[in-house]
């Protein structure tokens, strides 16, 4: 379980960095 949920936090992290870049740079 502890594995998953490491990978899991580390994808999510991923998912919203590359999801954040982009919008802040299209919302500007």
């Amino acid at each position: 379980q502890v594995r998953i949920s490491r990978a899991a936090m580390k994808a999510a992290q991923e998912a919203a960095k590359a999801a954040k870049a982009p919008a802040k740079g299209k919302k500007k």
